[in-house]
């Protein structure tokens, strides 16, 4: 490589006589740190180094795992490579202190970019060490940054494409990942938009342009404002495509607009994604034009057309350095492609598309669920049914009152509930967003009804085990219970509609699903806190009520049918559960990774039917409603009609802590 000695010599020379003065600047790119031949012996999770093999400069550093040296960093440059970029380095220094004794603002005339096509066919020839890479990706940066200032010529453009070309290769993937420069990726895009930059804003306009390598393509073309536009690309390292499109009404009113597209296969792999779970499934495409528009749309072929994935339209934050959903939205999405409406500034050039596997679905959950509601709705009809019919009879006294205003408001939350959510299956199949948020909106706010009622329910409990002879007002009362169980729910769903659709990028919902959205909003928070709080207290209820049963009242001889003992207590615990809504702690074992599917489908059999089971044991279990019903039901005159409504023998009591006996239906 004696010729990028020579290029190198040039340069300095050049700069030397421009300037005036002669300048010496030594610059390196590997560490200075000193290490041996060898890496020393295996212990595990140490970390060591060693030098580079001959004709390279730097270290490679590597971690021991599995009594494996594991390579973590590696910078081994190729002295002639960092020859050249000490050379560039030298540059920069030599402006900027002709900068300090001249007037005005220099610049490296442009007659120096033709040494691009020296530079570029010795870097082809390069090995793509990680250290090479960094060395690559840093000349790269510097050349951006001193020849695009100007016109460029074709034959620049094609010579800084190859140059990419080469460290964007498939078999540079591996080596990628050793760069000690984390945002390396980054810096290499950034390096080629201002390229893309640079060809549409030529004060000369070149003819279109077209580079086609195989890890790289670039297209430029004019645009009228009159007419659609696409770039269309078709990846030759990997079988995909992606078409951009500027649409004439973004475009109109502009006469005269040049636009530069590019297209990168390998570069997804290159960049960062937030998480192991999120990677690009698409080419990652750019765009530069001489004028400003303010959107534009991308369709991206799919690398992985697996049913089982989530896609995400995303664009590259360039301040953050990290893809980001915040400009982007998906307009379409089948198996295939994806279409995104994107919106274009300063700060996202580039775009693609995301993946993320999906949520394991099982068609026999989904045909439980619709089932499950089908039965749900139905019984909690008959439920508010049977509770009108019987108010009168059964509502007597304060404490079943309060208890049966808090079933028949549990069974309307929960009726509701689930018909929305019906409601939100059927509008994310038409794909009415609007209609969408609507439904994700009272759901959300139907469902922490339920959840708030739940925990009305368990506090009256409580009330009533401990406070037996303090008696609160019924106005009072339905004021407290009505301002909770529906006031917070609500304060709750409007904030966090309004917090997130004030937030761009931020959506509301799902891609997948008429729900709350949980990345990157993390809207899902607010029915999954408020939840889990109220289950954990109905929990502490429930134990609470089981302590009562087992503990003996003062003066009562220890029970010798322990066998019929537990089933007492075991009808209160059933009764106790879907009224709580204990049934969805079961959810906390279906997040649990690779937890077992049985528990998927408890949870769903369980709360698909909790308006039945709420039916069931919560209604027609009590006694007071039974005699009710045979009262109401009974036409034949020879029927003796049962007078008594307000109290009964429970089947299922012990001794309040005062010595009262307390009933699973005022438990209940």
């Amino acid at each position: 490589m004696e010729f990028l000695k020579k290029v190198s010599m040039f340069l300095f020379i050049h700069t030397m006589m421009e300037s005036g003065m002669g300048v010496f600047f030594a610059g390196n790119l590997t560490d200075i740190t000193q290490c041996p031949d060898d890496f020393g012996d295996c212990v595990e999770g140490k970390i060591s180094c060693k030098k580079c093999q001959e004709g390279f400069e730097g270290n490679i550093t590597t971690r021991c795992q599995g009594s494996e040296w594991k390579p973590v960093l590696e910078n081994c440059v190729s002295p002639n490579l960092g020859s050249l970029l000490s050379g560039f380095e030298s540059i920069q220094l030599s402006e900027n202190h002709f900068a300090a004794n001249v007037s005005g603002t220099p610049s490296i005339p442009i007659d120096q970019c033709p040494v691009i096509s020296f530079i570029s066919s010795g870097i082809q020839t390069e090995r793509t060490t990680a250290g090479n890479i960094a060395a690559i990706v840093s000349l790269l940066q510097k050349i951006s940054l001193r020849c695009f200032m100007g016109d460029l010529s074709e034959k620049n453009v094609q010579d800084y494409s190859k140059m990419a070309n080469h460290i964007l290769n498939t078999s540079t993937l591996s080596n990628w990942t050793l760069v000690p420069q984390r945002n390396a990726g980054s810096v290499l895009l950034t390096s080629l938009h201002a390229l893309a930059s640079s060809v549409a804003s030529n004060t000369q306009p070149l003819p279109n342009v077209t580079v086609q390598e195989e890890f790289l393509s670039l297209q430029s073309q004019h645009i009228s404002g009159d007419r659609d536009f696409t770039f269309y690309f078709n990846s030759s390292s990997q079988p995909v495509s992606g078409q951009i499109l500027i649409e004439k009404a973004k475009a109109r009113g502009l006469t005269d607009l040049s636009a530069v597209s590019l297209a990168y296969p390998t570069l997804g792999d290159i960049l960062p994604t937030e998480s192991e779970n999120v990677s690009v499934n698409g080419l990652v495409m750019s765009l530069a034009v001489s004028a400003n528009i303010s959107q534009i749309f991308l369709k991206f072929e799919k690398v992985n057309k697996s049913l089982s994935i989530n896609t995400h339209c995303a664009a590259w934050d360039k301040g953050k350095e990290t893809w980001s959903q915040d400009s982007c939205q998906k307009q379409e999405d089948s198996a295939t492609h994806a279409l995104c409406k994107c919106k274009y500034s300063p700060n996202y050039l580039s775009f693609s598309i995301l993946m993320s596997p999906k949520a394991n679905s099982d068609p026999a959950l989904h045909y439980i669920t619709l089932i499950g509601l089908g039965i749900s709705i139905c019984s909690l009809v008959l439920c508010l049914m049977i509770e009108a019919l019987v108010w009168r009879h059964v509502t007597r006294h304060s404490t079943a009152y309060m208890r049966h205003v808090s079933i028949a408001n549990i069974a309307v939350s929960l009726l509701l509930a689930d018909i929305w959510f019906i409601i939100g299956d059927a509008t994310f199949k038409a794909k009415s967003s609007n209609v969408c948020i609507t439904s994700t909106f009272f759901t959300h706010f139907f469902y922490l009804s339920l959840f708030f009622w739940m925990l009305l329910m368990g506090l009256l409990i409580l009330y009533r085990l401990f406070l037996v002879y303090h008696d609160m007002s019924r106005t009072l009362m339905l004021a407290t219970l009505f301002s909770v169980g529906y006031g917070c729910p609500f304060v709750i769903s409007i904030l966090t509609l309004a917090i997130t659709l004030n937030q761009p990028g931020k959506p509301y919902t799902r891609e997948d699903g008429c729900w709350l959205n949980w990345d990157p909003s993390k809207a899902l928070l607010a029915f999954i806190v408020p939840a889990f709080i109220i289950l954990a207290v109905n929990a502490a209820v429930t134990c609470t009520v089981i302590s009562v049963l087992l503990r003996p009242s003062i003066g009562q001889t220890p029970r010798t049918n322990e066998r019929g003992y537990l089933v007492q207590i075991g009808r209160c615990v059933a009764i106790l559960t879907p009224l709580l809504g204990l049934t969805w702690g079961i959810g906390i074992a279906t997040i649990i990774e690779d937890s077992s599917v049985v528990f998927d489908y408890l949870f769903t059999i369980l709360n698909a039917l909790q308006g039945f089971l709420i039916l069931l044991l919560g209604t027609l279990m009590d006694p007071q409603v039974r005699r009710a019903l045979k009262t109401k039901m009974s036409s034949l005159p020879w029927h003796t009609s049962e007078t008594k409504n307000t109290s009964s023998n429970p089947k299922c009591h012990s001794q309040s802590p005062h010595g009262n006996k307390t009933s699973d239906e005022d438990l209940s």
